[in-house]
């Protein structure tokens, strides 16, 4: 796949950019190397803690010309201070105290470059000692990537998080990057297992996050997880979009912490160019290359050379003849840049453009036409998936038109060296829908699906993706927004009628998220409407009609309402330890029992919320409801106050269920993960 993102986030798990990060403001480096050592064990062992966290810091945060040589003696004091702590190690406890020194030993000693030999041994002296240490494991791990051993390091993360009570972010984290770094390989018989460690090590990304949201390197992580994810697995333009807001809750993060991080902004920039956002991809590129991000002047460079060169285009056209822009355009129906912008004639969005000229950029996605309508307006064509080599042996600037089929509008603003550019721009994801109606080069095909290539992705700007057709029919926009539920079915009725038995239901979808945002927005005010980006991207999917499946040991998971990032991620079983509240709530079974033994029999019991479906596969099944639709009920009040006392959960549904002895629930779902 395209290598626009190279960096992951941590030093002593990523490229040798990644990583470097600066403090701001107050802040610094440890102090501890700067203290003699203390006489206690105990005390010995957390000022050997304090110089590795000064090691961290100082590889890190620090940018010296002397940051070899401070590292070296830091690494130095804390290896003497380890082999102290192992030679003093005896009686009760021995085997825990040396576990610990070898622990300290190995992760000081590969922080120095040519010590990763003697760190792989200390460490896996520790882990021989004590197969549970999680900081050894994690440890060890990063000096096997650090040695470019990725499957050594993929097994240490993963016996990390088998080890562990409890999952930790940082095995997480670093079990993501090495699940892409082993799935990086362009074999193409190996791409069905690309494809699988990538959309795994978004998933260990997403559950680092869930565990530690405070933490930077989690969310960056996850942004080039999003990123690699779009690439490998083409997955819709949400992803790239996700990647982004991923980047945005990072450097929120670092900045509360006063940190920056050079390939944060770095990736951040690659990803804001790659779906046109310009103004964002030059300050991400100017705050990357001020704080030692390598390569970020260049890519800052070629963004301010496009810009260039659009200017420089723009002002060609404006000396060009009318007549000559809009002569040989087709006399059939076509729409224009302005019809589009007001919504005219939404029976059909083709719109007709002629090619001036195409920008060299070689390498470069998208590729840019600079075009003008039949009205001669000025746009820009951006062509994703495809090769500028082959565009221009099919177009000749000036000349040839062409037809995009389901065009959408945007306008394009930047400002770049005190200049402002605004100009209208239409995405194509698939060549396919663009076709030459007029002046194609002798000899060349009618449809630009001749100049495929480069990845086959989705434009993160089209609507549509390579496989979808051209065809697929779009709702006007400026639908009136209900203020209530029944009024939003109301609109909802009629979107539906509007479009027909074909198109009903994608109608319906597409209608459904500005009245969902509107009533959240209602509900919950201070901008919740804006925040439903993980249910449109459902909704999206659903109108595409696309099916969320993945095989797994426990079976097969075929999911038609899939919300990403929501449990159960892998496994169709819940881990009890995951969940604090479950276990408090297991505390309390014998009061919950006893009340519910008081209504055994009697009126409380009735079918299912869904009781049409439930005659198919379950007619015995009833229940006795607690908390359903908002509403407590006040039959069960002592199983209501336990439930309400619980930290870290809130209900949405609550009920007891009973089926009589030897009667069964046929299999089924509701096809939804929520």
């Amino acid at each position: 796949f395209p290598t626009l993102f190279v960096h992951d986030g941590h030093a002593r798990i990523a490229d040798p950019v990644a990583g470097r990060l600066r403090m701001k403001g107050k802040g610094g480096y440890g102090t501890a190397s700067l203290q003699a050592p203390p006489e206690s064990t105990e005390e010995l062992f957390t000022w050997v803690g304090h110089l590795v966290q000064e090691l961290v810091d100082l590889e890190d945060y620090y940018f010296g010309s002397d940051k070899e040589s401070k590292i070296a003696k830091v690494s130095q004091l804390a290896v003497a201070a380890a082999d102290k702590l192992l030679s003093d190690s005896t009686g009760v406890g021995k085997a825990q105290v040396k576990s610990r020194a070898f622990c300290l030993k190995g992760r000081a000693a590969s922080f120095v470059p040519g010590q990763e030999k003697l760190a792989e041994e200390n460490l896996s002296k520790a882990l021989k000692l004590d197969p549970q240490l999680l900081d050894a494991w994690n440890g060890l791990g990063e000096v096997y990537w650090n040695m470019q051993d990725i499957s050594q390091a993929q097994r240490c993360f993963e016996q990390a998080l088998e080890m562990s009570e409890t999952p930790n972010p940082v095995s997480l984290r670093n079990l993501s990057m090495t699940l892409r770094a082993a799935g990086a390989s362009n074999d193409p018989n190996q791409a069905a297992t690309r494809q699988k460690n990538y959309a795994k090590g978004l998933e260990k990304a997403k559950e680092a996050v869930a565990l530690a949201p405070e933490d930077p390197l989690n969310w960056e992580t996850l942004g080039n997880a999003y990123v690699g994810n779009f690439f490998v697995n083409a997955k819709r333009p949400d992803e790239i979009k996700r990647a982004l807001i991923a980047y945005e809750k990072s450097d929120a993060a670092y900045t509360k912490l006063g940190k920056w991080n050079p390939s944060l902004h770095f990736n951040r920039g690659m990803a804001a160019k790659y779906v046109e956002d310009y103004d964002l991809a030059l300050k991400s590129f100017a705050k990357a290359q001020e704080i030692g991000a390598a390569g970020a002047a260049e890519e800052r460079r070629k963004v301010l050379d496009l810009i260039e060169q659009l200017q420089e285009q723009f002002e060609k056209k404006k000396s060009r003849k009318f007549k000559d822009l809009i002569s040989n355009f087709p006399s059939e129906s076509f729409r224009n840049l302005k019809d589009l912008k007001a919504g005219k004639h939404p029976e059909t969005s083709r719109l007709a453009v002629k090619v001036l000229s195409l920008l060299k950029r070689p390498g470069e996605v998208p590729v840019i036409a600079v075009c003008c309508d039949s009205s001669g307006e000025s746009l820009v064509l951006s062509l994703y998936n495809s090769e500028l080599t082959k565009l221009e042996q099919v177009l000749v600037p000036g000349r040839t038109i062409l037809a995009v089929e389901q065009a959408n509008v945007r306008q394009i603003s930047v400002t770049a060296s005190s200049q402002a550019l605004s100009y209208s721009c239409v995405a194509v994801g698939n060549p396919s829908e663009v076709t030459v109606v007029f002046g194609a080069s002798p000899g060349s095909s009618s449809s630009l699906a001749c100049a495929a290539g480069g990845a086959n992705v989705f434009s993160t700007a089209a609507e549509r993706t390579m496989e979808e057709a051209p065809s697929v029919e779009h709702s006007a926009n400026g639908t009136a927004l209900g203020q209530t539920r029944e009024e939003c079915q109301e609109i909802l009725i009629e979107a539906a009628k509007e479009a027909g038995p074909k198109g009903g239901r994608a109608a319906v979808l597409r209608a459904l998220v500005p009245q969902l945002r509107s009533l959240v927005e209602k509900e919950l005010e201070n901008g919740a409407g804006e925040r439903l980006e993980r249910l449109e991207a459902m909704l999206e999917r659903m109108g595409h009609g696309e099916v969320f499946q993945e095989e797994c040991e426990e079976g097969k998971r075929y999911v038609l309402g899939y919300v990403e990032g929501l449990e159960p991620s892998k496994s169709a079983f819940h881990n009890p330890k995951t969940y604090p509240w479950s276990c408090e709530l297991q505390r309390h079974w014998m009061e919950i029992q006893s009340e519910l033994q008081g209504h055994l029999e009697g009126e409380v019991w009735e079918l299912g919320p869904y009781a049409a479906p439930n005659k198919q596969y379950a007619p015995e099944w009833k229940i006795a409801k607690i908390f359903t639709a908002d509403h407590w009920e006040d039959r069960f009040p002592t199983t209501q106050r336990i439930i309400q006392r619980l930290s870290g959960v809130r209900p949405f549904e609550v009920f007891f269920a009973q089926m009589p002895p030897k009667t069964k629930i046929a299999e089924h779902s509701d096809n939804q993960n929520y």
